[in-house]
């Protein structure tokens, strides 16, 4: 349960930065018509890591998250998986719908 609980947070906190970069190279692609290849390696990272991150944050979270959610940890977990389910349903899925 404990190795669940960590790869769950390592798995969450690199969704997030993922989703981060990729939010910066949409930006920066659209605005400054620069680096546009940054656009590329996340387009790739986000197709096959994409996936299988996400599962692992949901899979993980019952670890440590909803059977003690009085935990400061949980309240964190719970910010930041909703935060990064935040970017990707505000910011990508109409991105790649309207794309």
């Amino acid at each position: 349960m404990a190795t669940l609980k960590s790869l769950a947070w390592k798995g969450l906190y690199l969704n997030l930065a993922l989703n981060l970069f990729g939010l910066l190279a949409i930006v920066v692609c659209n605005v400054g018509h620069v680096y546009c290849f940054a656009l590329v390696y996340y387009l790739s990272g986000a197709l096959f890591l994409g996936p299988p991150l996400l599962l692992l944050t949901i899979e993980g979270a019952p670890a440590g998250t909803f059977r003690r959610p009085r935990l400061p940890q949980a309240h964190r977990y719970r910010t930041l998986f909703w935060l990064n389910q935040g970017i990707v349903a505000l910011i990508f899925l109409p991105t790649f719908l309207l794309a």
